[in-house]
């Protein structure tokens, strides 16, 4: 979707915000992948509330996004955490299924309810 069309959008539903404010928004969002990263955080983000969501996948010790991922089903996530076995450490929500992933694929990975308690 354009810029402009997004723009447009957002104004159906009361957020008024130039073409130019999201090109810049969408610049600055960064997502690097770090295949050796030891600790992260999970948890799911609205896509589009009530209707699609992703998981959002967090370095822990940079604070920084390295992965979001269409879905937040088991199935969705297992691919991810097969190609980062180094993960010692996950901060989660209390989904079931980020559980599920993380037992079948990082079975002595530490796993805390939420990423708010590990600070």
């Amino acid at each position: 979707m354009s810029s402009s069309s997004t723009s447009l959008i957002l104004s159906f539903i009361g957020v008024n915000v130039s073409a130019d404010t999201v090109d810049n928004i969408l610049k600055n969002v960064h997502i690097i992948d770090n295949p050796n990263v030891e600790r992260i955080g999970i948890d799911d983000v609205a896509v589009r509330k009530g209707m699609k969501y992703a998981t959002a996948i967090y370095d822990l010790d940079t604070h920084h996004l390295i992965a979001l991922i269409e879905g937040r089903e088991k199935d969705d996530i297992v691919p991810w955490l097969k190609e980062h076995k180094n993960i010692k450490f996950v901060a989660r929500d209390r989904a079931s299924s980020y559980g599920d992933a993380i037992n079948e694929v990082l079975p002595n990975t530490v796993q805390v309810a939420d990423r708010f308690q590990s600070i």
